[in-house]
């Protein structure tokens, strides 16, 4: 395989990889190994990518996580439940069902007749 297959084999890849977009930060390594194994990249390639996938999925759940700890900690969870629960009504439906259970050993009215 040339040099010039293998450049355009990885940019291939790459465009791939960009085009699938935010959606490879949640594949599972298995997931990115099958999808590097249907593109016939040469197995040196992939630990390149496997290696960045995995960066690239720590970073974005970091920053995740810490623009999630921002925005909750400016939100008052009590008054948003009050002002939603001021706003709508609650409906609770309950069904209950009383089994008799069977006893070993023991015999029901019908049995005995």
């Amino acid at each position: 395989m040339g040099a010039d297959d293998i450049k355009s084999q990885l940019a291939e890849a790459m465009k791939k990889i960009v085009l699938t977009g935010v959606g490879t930060i949640f594949l599972t390594e298995e997931s990115v190994r099958s999808y590097l194994s249907e593109m016939k990249l040469p197995k040196e390639l992939w630990g390149g990518f496997l290696e960045n996938a995995q960066k690239t999925k720590s970073e974005f759940l970091s920053t995740f996580a810490k623009e999630a700890a921002q925005v909750l900690a400016r939100v008052d969870i009590a008054a948003e439940a009050k002002k939603f629960l001021e706003g709508h009504r609650i409906k609770v439906s309950v069904e209950v069902d009383f089994d008799k259970k069977s006893v070993k050993g023991s015999h029901s009215s019908e049995e005995k007749s």
